[in-house]
């Protein structure tokens, strides 16, 4: 089981990076996770309704949820809102370009659901692995990496040479981009992927 340490400050995020092999289906993925492990797109108060923000994440609409999930398959990137039953609430971002997918959760800023959240995304990794479909997932509860640039890791441009960070799912053609101490307390062997965890309590399965 996942627990979020204390020290999770409104900086801590999770990213998961994917290539887009069926059209369509990132954001079905994305959207059945989030609410698998307990989150809606509804906004409180709103049934039908969801928050989505510019890119600057200033700005807010709120639109029916048919016109969301339109929007999503089509928005080469969006901003929005899930929610937990008790209205605590979720950044998110869904990104595509190139034929890859990206998706960003500010876990910090969320005061319940973390943890089971992180489940989600580890459960996903797996499952991917084992289909052979190339994955990237970042854990940082206490942003020690927030200046890397993923997206350019993801597309072999940059290398990491920082600490091990408190998840880190790692493909076979990304190893080479690692060149700092690429380890956890936990290591878990999957087919073409590397799946490191800082500390066993914190992950079931």
């Amino acid at each position: 089981m996942i627990n979020a340490p204390d020290y999770v400050s409104y900086q801590g995020y999770a990213t998961l990076y994917g290539f887009e092999q069926d059209p369509g289906r990132s954001e079905i993925d994305m959207l059945e996770m989030l609410q698998t492990v307990g989150f809606t797109p509804s906004l409180p108060g709103s049934p039908g309704m969801v928050l989505v923000l510019d890119e600057t994440c200033e700005n807010r609409r709120d639109i029916a949820v048919a016109d969301f999930r339109d929007t999503l398959r089509r928005a080469p990137s969006l901003w929005f809102k899930v929610w937990t039953h008790e209205s605590s609430d979720l950044l998110c971002r869904l990104q595509r370009t190139g034929g890859w997918w990206c998706e960003y959760y500010a876990i910090g800023y969320l005061q319940l659901g973390s943890e089971s959240l992180v489940e989600g995304l580890i459960k996903r990794f797996r499952d991917q692995a084992h289909g052979h479909r190339e994955q990237l997932l970042i854990v940082d509860w206490q942003s020690r990496a927030e200046e890397v640039d993923w997206d350019q890791i993801w597309k072999k441009a940059a290398v990491y040479d920082g600490d091990a960070l408190d998840v880190m799912g790692v493909s076979e053609r990304l190893a080479p981009q690692f060149r700092g101490p690429l380890t956890g307390s936990i290591e878990q062997r999957l087919p073409g992927h590397r799946l490191l965890m800082a500390a066993a309590d914190r992950v079931s399965g």
